[in-house]
Protein backbone atom coordinates (compact mmCIF):
# COMPACT_ATOMS: atom_id res chain seq x y z
CA UNK A 1 0.00 0.00 0.00
CA UNK A 2 1.12 3.37 -1.43
CA UNK A 3 0.51 6.63 0.53
CA UNK A 4 0.14 9.86 -1.38
CA UNK A 5 -1.23 13.28 -0.44
CA UNK A 6 -3.33 15.22 -2.65
CA UNK A 7 -4.51 18.66 -3.29
CA UNK A 8 -7.52 19.15 -5.12
CA UNK A 9 -9.11 22.95 -5.08
CA UNK A 10 -7.34 23.94 -2.03
CA UNK A 11 -8.28 20.53 -0.39
CA UNK A 12 -5.93 18.24 0.86
CA UNK A 13 -6.98 14.75 0.96
CA UNK A 14 -4.62 11.56 1.89
CA UNK A 15 -4.85 8.62 -0.94
CA UNK A 16 -3.74 4.54 -0.50
CA UNK A 17 -3.32 2.92 -3.57
CA UNK A 18 -3.00 -0.54 -3.20
CA UNK A 19 -1.36 -2.76 -5.69
CA UNK A 20 -4.09 -5.66 -6.84
CA UNK A 21 -3.40 -8.78 -9.22
CA UNK A 22 -0.79 -11.58 -8.55
CA UNK A 23 0.60 -12.32 -12.17
CA UNK A 24 3.41 -10.23 -11.65
CA UNK A 25 2.85 -8.38 -14.33
CA UNK A 26 2.89 -4.44 -13.43
CA UNK A 27 0.42 -3.92 -16.54
CA UNK A 28 -2.43 -6.22 -15.38
CA UNK A 29 -2.45 -4.99 -11.93
CA UNK A 30 -5.48 -2.88 -11.04
CA UNK A 31 -5.12 -0.24 -8.91
CA UNK A 32 -7.41 0.43 -5.70
CA UNK A 33 -7.99 3.73 -4.64
CA UNK A 34 -9.05 4.90 -1.57
CA UNK A 35 -9.36 8.83 -0.80
CA UNK A 36 -9.70 9.67 3.28
CA UNK A 37 -10.79 13.37 3.83
CA UNK A 38 -8.41 14.96 5.64
CA UNK A 39 -7.82 15.08 9.15
CA UNK A 40 -9.72 17.67 11.31
CA UNK A 41 -13.01 18.00 10.02
CA UNK A 42 -12.75 18.20 6.71
CA UNK A 43 -13.17 21.68 5.85
CA UNK A 44 -11.62 23.32 2.68
CA UNK A 45 -8.39 25.57 3.61
CA UNK A 46 -9.77 29.06 4.25
CA UNK A 47 -7.83 31.57 1.19
CA UNK A 48 -6.58 34.58 1.67
CA UNK A 49 -7.63 37.53 -0.57
CA UNK A 50 -5.25 38.77 -3.05
CA UNK A 51 -3.74 42.01 -1.57
CA UNK A 52 -5.66 44.99 -3.70
CA UNK A 53 -3.67 46.86 -5.58
CA UNK A 54 -3.83 51.03 -6.20
CA UNK A 55 -4.73 51.19 -10.19
CA UNK A 56 -3.92 54.31 -11.97
CA UNK A 57 -5.23 56.78 -14.19
CA UNK A 58 -3.69 55.13 -17.44
CA UNK A 59 -4.34 51.36 -16.73
CA UNK A 60 -8.16 51.96 -16.00
CA UNK A 61 -10.76 51.82 -18.49
CA UNK A 62 -11.81 54.40 -20.42
CA UNK A 63 -15.45 55.43 -20.16
CA UNK A 64 -16.41 54.11 -23.35
CA UNK A 65 -14.99 50.95 -22.96
CA UNK A 66 -16.80 50.92 -19.59
CA UNK A 67 -20.28 51.67 -21.05
CA UNK A 68 -19.55 48.94 -23.95
CA UNK A 69 -18.40 46.14 -21.14
CA UNK A 70 -21.44 46.84 -18.82
CA UNK A 71 -23.82 46.90 -21.94
CA UNK A 72 -22.15 43.79 -22.95
CA UNK A 73 -22.33 42.20 -19.48
CA UNK A 74 -25.86 41.53 -18.66
CA UNK A 75 -26.30 39.86 -22.37
CA UNK A 76 -22.94 38.49 -22.86
CA UNK A 77 -22.54 34.90 -23.52
CA UNK A 78 -18.98 34.14 -23.10
CA UNK A 79 -17.05 30.66 -24.07
CA UNK A 80 -17.34 28.14 -20.99
CA UNK A 81 -14.24 25.77 -22.13
CA UNK A 82 -11.55 26.21 -25.26
CA UNK A 83 -12.81 24.67 -28.68
CA UNK A 84 -14.16 25.28 -32.08
CA UNK A 85 -17.36 26.30 -33.37
CA UNK A 86 -18.92 23.68 -35.64
CA UNK A 87 -22.54 24.63 -35.75
CA UNK A 88 -24.13 28.34 -35.80
CA UNK A 89 -28.11 28.09 -35.39
CA UNK A 90 -29.01 31.29 -34.46
CA UNK A 91 -28.69 35.01 -36.51
CA UNK A 92 -28.61 38.45 -35.51
CA UNK A 93 -32.13 39.74 -34.40
CA UNK A 94 -33.71 36.26 -33.96
CA UNK A 95 -35.77 35.96 -31.01
CA UNK A 96 -34.79 32.43 -28.92
CA UNK A 97 -35.95 31.38 -25.67
CA UNK A 98 -34.40 30.21 -22.38
CA UNK A 99 -32.55 26.84 -23.23
CA UNK A 100 -33.16 26.86 -27.59
CA UNK A 101 -29.41 25.58 -28.46
CA UNK A 102 -27.55 28.61 -29.80
CA UNK A 103 -23.94 27.43 -31.01
CA UNK A 104 -22.29 23.95 -31.25
CA UNK A 105 -19.00 24.23 -29.54
CA UNK A 106 -16.35 21.21 -29.64
CA UNK A 107 -14.16 20.51 -26.84
CA UNK A 108 -12.08 17.71 -26.80
CA UNK A 109 -13.53 15.75 -29.55
CA UNK A 110 -17.20 16.09 -27.52
CA UNK A 111 -19.76 18.37 -29.06
CA UNK A 112 -21.46 20.73 -26.74
CA UNK A 113 -24.72 22.94 -27.36
CA UNK A 114 -24.57 26.41 -25.61
CA UNK A 115 -27.37 27.28 -25.11
CA UNK A 116 -29.62 30.55 -24.24
CA UNK A 117 -29.43 31.34 -20.52
CA UNK A 118 -32.48 33.63 -20.86
CA UNK A 119 -35.42 34.57 -22.86
CA UNK A 120 -34.20 37.47 -25.37
CA UNK A 121 -32.89 38.57 -29.38
CA UNK A 122 -29.50 38.01 -30.49
CA UNK A 123 -27.98 41.18 -30.53
CA UNK A 124 -24.60 40.69 -32.25
CA UNK A 125 -22.66 37.19 -33.26
CA UNK A 126 -19.00 37.40 -32.52
CA UNK A 127 -18.16 33.68 -33.84
CA UNK A 128 -18.43 32.01 -37.17
CA UNK A 129 -18.11 28.55 -37.86
CA UNK A 130 -14.73 27.29 -37.46
CA UNK A 131 -13.66 30.01 -35.52
CA UNK A 132 -11.11 28.79 -32.72
CA UNK A 133 -12.06 30.06 -28.88
CA UNK A 134 -10.85 30.04 -25.67
CA UNK A 135 -12.42 30.14 -22.10
CA UNK A 136 -14.31 33.42 -21.55
CA UNK A 137 -14.34 34.36 -24.99
CA UNK A 138 -17.30 36.73 -26.21
CA UNK A 139 -19.77 34.16 -28.04
CA UNK A 140 -22.66 36.61 -28.22
CA UNK A 141 -24.70 39.04 -27.34
CA UNK A 142 -28.12 38.65 -25.99
CA UNK A 143 -30.85 41.79 -25.60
Amino acid sequence: MRRFRVTVNGQEYEVEVEEQGGSGSQRDATPQVRIAPPAGGGAPKAKRPAPKRPVSDESKPSESAKSEAGSRAAGALNAPIPGTIIEVHVTAGQEVKAGDVLLVLEAMKMQNEITAPRDGQIKEIKVAKGASVNTGDLLLIIG
